[in-house]
């Protein structure tokens, strides 16, 4: 799996949002010029982030979009889950998929594992916790949107500091589920 353009952008949108002032619209065309989004591109994505809930949008003069939820209670899963649909890390892990060697596949457990934590990783920090930069209950970090990506064979954080969590599992957005998994106790 990995984060699109369109996710970064979504990321960078929702944390530009998150430092107004709550409830104040920004215009798309500041955030794209604030965030280098392309305007167009920028709208696309406000769409996706309004469809699910996490923006509000308003026409006219003094229109633009702002946070629909605080940025206490929006994680990094829930606009993963809004950009991209339900988080699986192999189809067999899908909502809804019915995978023919479910019973005797030695894989799919680990391989739920492995999603499990990502979710729980992702739904640690909220938008807010990025904004103060650092995590839940103390201590400081860089600020950055999203972690570099590191290259095949290295240890996490080769690529520099990564963002750690420490917050909020299962906040998010009422209704919103990522893909369900049973997850064997190993």
């Amino acid at each position: 799996m990995q984060i699109t353009r369109q996710t970064e952008y979504a990321v960078r949108t929702l944390l530009e949002l998150a430092a107004a002032e709550p409830g104040t619209f920004v215009a798309a065309k500041v955030i794209s010029e604030k965030q280098d989004i392309p305007e167009v591109f920028l709208k696309k994505t406000i769409q996706l982030l309004a469809r699910a809930g996490l923006v509000a949008t308003q026409r006219g003069t003094q229109g633009g979009v702002r946070l629909a939820q605080p940025a206490d209670r929006v994680t990094l899963a829930d606009v993963l889950t809004a950009v991209e649909g339900p988080l699986a890390l192999n189809p067999c892990l899908a909502e809804g998929y019915d995978c023919p060697n479910q019973a005797s596949c030695p894989v799919r457990r680990i391989i739920a594992r492995a999603q499990a934590a990502m979710v729980r990783e992702l739904s640690r920090e909220t938008l807010a916790d990025m904004l103060r930069g650092q995590q839940p209950g103390g201590g400081g970090l860089q600020q950055r949107a999203l972690p570099e990506q590191v290259p095949a064979g290295q240890p996490a954080g080769a690529a520099g500091p990564q963002v750690p969590g420490g917050g909020k599992a299962g906040h998010g957005l009422p209704g919103a589920r990522l893909a369900d998994v049973d997850v064997p106790n190993e």
